[in-house]
């Protein structure tokens, strides 16, 4: 995974405009009127960036060459929240331990 690499592309992440009403894309009827949304720059940015946040905070460097990034993010992510526990007594209750 990488950022947007292109001659065109920007080394600062740009504010998302201040106007538009949060929604979700329209199913286009010509016919009808309703056009297709289309994604400005704010929301191709926003999804890559949770991405790359993603893959960041599992530990990884971005990397081109690698496509597999965001499934070992969501691996680590997975066996982080799985906790271990064992029985115990504690003053003559019964009580869970964390291993």
């Amino acid at each position: 995974m990488q950022r947007v690499k292109r001659s065109t592309a920007i080394a600062v992440l740009p504010a998302a405009p201040a106007g538009g009403t949060p929604g979700y894309f329209a199913a286009p009827n010509p016919q009808g009127g309703v056009p297709a949304t289309v994604p400005g720059y704010e929301w191709y940015n926003g999804v890559q960036e949770e991405l790359c946040n993603a893959i960041l905070d599992s530990g990884q460097t971005l990397d081109p060459d690698n496509n597999s990034q965001l499934k070992y993010a969501i691996q680590v992510h997975d066996t982080a929240a799985v906790k271990s526990y064992r029985l115990g007594v504690s003053n003559g209750a019964l009580v869970l331990i964390e291993q």
